[in-house]
């Protein structure tokens, strides 16, 4: 899991001790928002709705950008 309450992407390189056996793929969950006051309401049910996306290039040491405010759950698997 990764914050990043900052207005610009946050770039971080992971180094996993003990990965040596991570898939080279991830599943990445992402909420963000224009705005850190942002919330839902019933009149906009979804403002801020998880997006997910599968991440490449994943190892025991990879490089990872975090969106400006958002939170991030990076899943890794084991090969």
């Amino acid at each position: 899991k990764a914050i990043n309450l900052g207005n610009d992407p946050l770039p971080a390189k992971l180094n996993l001790q003990g990965g040596d056996q991570i898939a080279a793929t991830a599943h990445a969950t992402v909420l963000s928002s224009a705005s850190l006051a942002d919330n839902n309401s019933l009149d906009q049910p979804t403002k801020i709705a998880p997006t997910e996306s599968v991440v490449s290039a994943v190892g025991s040491n990879f490089s990872h950008e975090f969106p400006p405010r958002s939170l991030t759950v990076l899943r890794l698997k084991t090969k």
